[in-house]
């Protein structure tokens, strides 16, 4: 969820209009809020993932992975109904997210 953005550009925006955020004058939670984004560098962060899930295609030979796999295989987890079938060990980049909390994985 977009906490940053003017909702009603985004709102807006939806439907092919056009709104500056200056006209919102903070009547949106998210102009209240005042929320800035926090500009940081993910290439480590999305390498990593990419060669995770490389590893995951090569693992589950053409059966899918999910987006909610990926993150949670990152991060670590060790719940059966992720990890099950799999040799965490051949995995590349299992773990390594386990710094992120999930939000801001699925920022990522």
């Amino acid at each position: 969820e977009d906490t940053f953005e003017c909702r009603r550009t985004l709102q807006l925006r939806f439907f092919g209009e056009q709104f500056e955020k200056s006209k919102c004058n903070k009547t949106c939670d998210n102009c209240r809020n005042g929320n800035v984004a926090e500009k940081r560098n993910m290439t480590a962060a999305a390498r990593e993932l990419l060669g995770l899930l490389s590893s995951l295609e090569m693992q589950k030979r053409g059966r899918g992975v999910t987006l909610l796999m990926l993150s949670e295989l990152w991060r670590g987890t060790k719940a059966k109904s992720h990890t099950q079938f799999l040799d965490l060990g051949a995995l590349t980049g299992y773990g390594k997210g386990h710094t992120y909390t999930k939000p801001e994985i699925d920022s990522i």
